[in-house]
């Protein structure tokens, strides 16, 4: 199967349209280009040609999949007529194209999704739920764009939820299908809210009957729990909060905010996956420096944690000279006793010996743009969480002394020939480009979240509702 975008040429005769091989470049070009912003459809889902007959050019695409092919169906014929309007207008109605191969492309197909849901068994039973979810229940879910995050809404959404009863808001970080299980979830009418996401969500849930609203939030890492619970105008019946981050829990109890917070930072089946997520951190760092020196080389570890002591014995199991700064005396304590050198910050830390590498465990900013000259020259830092360096990349784009550039590694700092990669832009380094995490803990780890937004479903429909915030 394929699909055209004719374009009538009027007044120009076939055979100088086919002959001029300076007009078919530039209208291939635009074409390309245009599919290019709508995040390279062509590369990923088809072949593109220009050809040419008397009296008009056609921009051939090709679908190279059979789920694609069944979907273009959909797809309207579009039609410029380049005698009136020349290449500029052609590039705009190929961007009109872009935008409805967006549209129909991005969603997962049937035998896709098919495919999806095998990554998380556990859901399966985790969708059979014994009562109706309550009309008044909205969901709020502030998590990674991966997989087996799309298989737990539609997990939500098997058990009888409305997809419009659901508020997703992904974080930052480049999963690999990130714009796909986003527009997917737009696709099943589930509200996302993908930019500038404090004032938009504040906004949505300004617009909706939050009196007869029983808000339920998911947050990994407290700051949706915060936002909402301090919104003024959010007049709920009633608001509770699944945290399932441990940096989350400690910003909530800093905050007084966790009265309301169901933790399942410490259930056992993040404890398990903790070590996983550790140790696929580390693995994702070490693939970006197949290049550089690593054995016997200085990595300051921050953060001393549930994960980030893992990450301490995975580093050193690879060869590196690992201290650790924690702001705990006990998780200090604990970190010597396991063999480290350890500091109360990571400053001092860095003062102490010059390292070539630091990765944040702590889900707090961790470091400041001063504190990169400490840094051994062509540093390298990776983290876990968005947090521990996002106020590194944030001050150097407002200080005009460092140039900053990106590539698929990172961000690139610079300022008088001192050198900072930054892996992953700042997110989670374990999660950049990832597909999803297919581990068996990680998979009980979501049924559980699953399981304790159905309780919490549950006492929303059989509890009288009081107003909370």
């Amino acid at each position: 199967m394929e699909v055209s975008t004719v374009i009538p040429c009027g007044g120009i005769s076939g055979s100088a349209l086919e002959t001029d091989a300076r007009f078919e470049k530039i209208c291939h070009r635009a074409a390309m280009l245009a599919l290019d912003e709508s995040y390279g459809l062509h590369r990923e889902h088809m072949t593109l040609r220009l050809t040419s007959t008397a009296g008009e050019a056609r921009v051939i695409m090709e679908p190279s999949l059979a789920d694609v092919g069944q979907l273009f169906t959909e797809l309207p014929h579009q039609v410029v007529n380049l005698a009136a309007f020349g290449p500029p207008a052609f590039t705009a109605r190929m961007r009109e194209v872009g935008a409805t191969l967006r549209e129909i492309l991005l969603p997962f197909s049937g035998s896709e999704l098919a495919v999806i849901r095998r990554l998380n068994p556990s859901l399966r039973e985790a969708a059979r739920r014994a009562h109706r979810p309550p009309d008044s229940a909205l969901i709020i879910i502030r998590e990674h764009a991966l997989l087996e995050k799309l298989n737990m809404i539609q997990s939500l959404i098997d058990g009888g939820l409305r997809a419009d009863q659901i508020i997703f808001v992904p974080k930052p970080d480049a999963t690999r299908y990130r714009e796909r299980v986003i527009a997917h979830l737009r696709s099943i009418d589930c509200t996302v809210i993908d930019s500038d996401w404090t004032r938009s969500l504040t906004d949505e849930l300004a617009s909706r009957p939050t009196p007869d609203l029983d808000i339920v939030l998911v947050d990994d890492g407290g700051r949706l729990i915060q936002l909402v619970m301090r919104a003024q105008g959010i007049h709920a019946r009633s608001v509770v909060a699944i945290e399932t981050n441990s940096s989350g829990m400690k910003r909530l109890t800093e905050a007084g905010l966790t009265d309301e917070v169901v933790n399942l930072s410490d259930s056992p089946a993040k404890e398990r996956a903790n070590a996983w997520i550790a140790v696929s951190g580390v693995h994702g760092f070490k693939s970006y420096l197949a290049h550089r020196r690593q054995a016997g080389q200085y990595c300051h570890l921050i953060g001393y944690g549930k994960i980030g002591s893992f990450a301490a014995e995975s580093l050193r199991a690879s060869g590196f000279r690992v201290t650790v700064s924690e702001v705990s005396a006990d998780r200090r304590a604990l970190a010597e006793r396991h063999g480290f050198a350890v500091y109360e910050s990571a400053q001092k830390a860095l003062r102490s010996e010059q390292h070539r590498y630091v990765f944040g465990c702590s889900g707090m900013p961790a470091l400041t743009l001063s504190d990169l000259g400490l840094l051994a020259p062509d540093a390298v830092l990776a983290s876990l969480s968005s947090n521990d360096f996002a106020a590194v990349i944030a001050a150097a784009a407002e200080d005009s002394g460092w140039r900053s550039w990106s590539d698929p590694s990172g961000t690139h700092l610079e300022r008088e020939g001192a050198r900072v990669l930054l892996l992953a832009d700042g997110h989670a380094i374990n999660l950049h480009g990832a597909e999803g995490v297919p581990e068996p803990d990680f998979d009980e780890f979501v049924a559980t979240v699953i399981g304790a937004i159905d309780d919490e479903l549950a006492r929303i429909a059989s509890q009288p509702k009081r107003l909370v915030c």
